[in-house]
């Protein structure tokens, strides 16, 4: 069955597992990502996200139509412009892995697409915020490491509050990488295996049970934890012994390298 497809056209939008007061939040969804339109209930959409297999309830409010996009926004956040000055009024932000359609570019500006109450309109931002969509980045842990100090966030996934498996898949994306969702799956990677705490290094990811970090060095661990509530670094050999301690042992290592 064909189902109709719509883009995000709000900076992220909450997608909840079930309708009523207060649903528990499953994930977030980002500017210009597709969804799939599934089922439709008042002013509430039930969805398929096309980056990750989510399914969920989203606001019919967060989505539109919008031309494929042709640039991603690779910085923690660029804000959105009436016209190509920094004087002008903002917007809007967007988030880092918001996909976008850029119209022209001007001086140090890109014109890019929006919608707003399905009327499409324009907006500027810095061209030094964005790469085109099909743009790979080998060390994809730098943009872990511009994520510092986000808020943790329970099924967050834009760029104001996250959890640790979003921060694995948005800094995965900046290499071409579309990781799962969730650590459940991210576990099952297909990517090699380190079975030695020593071989872990800079670009390694490390599992536990229901919690996943990256590696910043052999010693140094980058995560979205509830214990600090933020994205930190931390001496490696600390955080496995606090999470071993309140949670598990490590379940898996992975040595992720790029060609």
């Amino acid at each position: 069955m064909k189902y109709t497809q719509l883009s995000i056209t709000v900076p992220s939008s909450p997608i909840f597992s079930s309708l009523g007061k207060e649903p528990s939040l499953e994930t977030e969804v980002l500017f210009g990502e597709k969804v799939s339109l599934l089922e439709k209930r008042n002013d509430a959409l039930f969805i398929k996200t096309e980056i990750d297999n989510y399914y969920g309830w989203i606001n019919n409010k967060h989505v539109g139509e919008l031309k494929k996009p042709t640039h991603r926004v690779l910085t923690l956040r660029t804000i959105i412009f009436t016209k190509p000055d920094i004087k002008s009024n903002s917007i809007n932000y967007l988030p880092m892995g918001s996909q976008i359609y850029v119209k022209y570019f001007e001086n140090n500006w890109a014109c890019i697409m929006l919608s707003d109450d399905n009327k499409i309109n324009e907006g500027f931002i810095s061209k030094n915020h964005i790469v085109y969509i099909t743009n790979k980045s080998k060390d994809w842990v730098k943009y872990a490491e511009q994520l510092i100090g986000v808020p943790y966030k329970w099924g967050g996934r834009d760029t104001i509050g996250l959890d640790c498996s979003a921060l694995v898949q948005l800094s995965l994306q900046t290499a071409g990488i579309f990781a799962p969702r969730n650590t459940d799956e991210q576990i099952n990677m297909n990517f090699n295996i380190i079975n030695n705490i020593k071989e872990l290094r800079r670009g390694s990811i490390i599992f536990w049970k229901g919690h996943v970090g990256i590696l910043t060095d052999n010693n140094t661990l980058l995560h979205a934890n509830a214990f600090s509530m933020n994205v930190v670094k931390e001496p490696l050999l600390e955080a496995i012994n606090r999470i071993y301690k309140d949670y598990s042992n490590i379940k898996k290592m992975f040595l992720i390298e790029l060609n």
